[in-house]
């Protein structure tokens, strides 16, 4: 399990984490981080949902997506523009609006 942030610019909110967790590979060393060579295809994302409208806040069910990680042989996410995966953290596009 990794985790990460939410980051919104413009309209576009995007899951902020690291690349070794949607790779499954090594970002300086560039080999696999366990045996099998096991590279993830989808990324569930679960965004815990508060409604604040009240006197207090009610948790609601968590927001879910499926993100698929890539798109043929090229990735959904974006890299570091400069430095690619020798920077650890990648910018993943998500899309909650059916799920609110």
């Amino acid at each position: 399990m990794c985790t990460g942030f939410l980051w919104q610019r413009g309209d576009t909110l995007y899951l902020i984490t690291n690349w070794h967790c949607v790779t499954g590979w090594h970002p300086i060393e560039g080999r696999s981080l366990d045996n099998t060579g096991f590279e993830p295809e989808l990324a569930v994302v679960s965004i815990a949902i508060a409604d604040t409208s009240g006197k207090e806040a009610e948790r609601l069910p968590d927001a879910k997506v499926s993100v698929v990680l890539r798109d043929g042989d090229r990735p959904t996410w974006l890299e570091h523009p400069k430095f690619g995966r020798h920077v650890d953290v990648v910018a993943i596009g998500l899309d909650f609006r059916d799920k609110v």
